[in-house]
């Protein structure tokens, strides 16, 4: 697929946030654009060198392949990543985009709040690349 990005005004107005709570960090990505972020996140002094280093990223716009790039992912370090959507509209999450984050990330965790995560990858998906997957779970996320 080629890098195409994103290029709704409703999207782009969207907040994007670091969220620091008792040596704690989460970011959320909103529905933001990734190279909007990965301009921030630059500003900030992170790099595919010095990567931001969170304990959870929220995704970008349900997991959508417009709101993800490789170039994102490279700048950042989590090992927990969640997709919110139930799959239903716009073909999200695309899978495209959660390969992005299981590329950039060693045993990185996507947890999903539907258990769509069977429909998107097969049990070869799991072996052959170093990554899980699961529903997040009623009492929330430990982190």
């Amino acid at each position: 697929y080629p890098a195409k990005e994103d290029n709704s005004v409703t999207n782009g107005s969207s907040i994007a946030m670091l969220v620091e709570y008792r040596n704690k960090k989460i970011l959320l990505l909103g529905d933001s654009y990734p190279s909007v972020i990965c301009e921030s996140l630059t500003e900030l002094g992170y790099s595919d060198n010095n990567k931001l280093t969170v304990d959870l990223v929220k995704t970008s716009h349900h997991g959508s392949r417009y709101n993800s790039s490789n170039a994102l992912w490279k700048m950042i370090h989590s090992p927990k990543f969640v997709i919110s959507t139930n799959g239903t509209k716009h073909q999200l999450p695309h899978k495209q985009a959660l390969a992005k984050i299981i590329a950039s990330q060693s045993n990185a965790e996507l947890l999903f709040n539907y258990p769509i995560y069977q429909e998107i990858f097969s049990e070869e998906d799991h072996q052959k690349y170093s990554f899980s997957s699961s529903l997040i779970e009623q009492g929330g996320i430990n982190l």
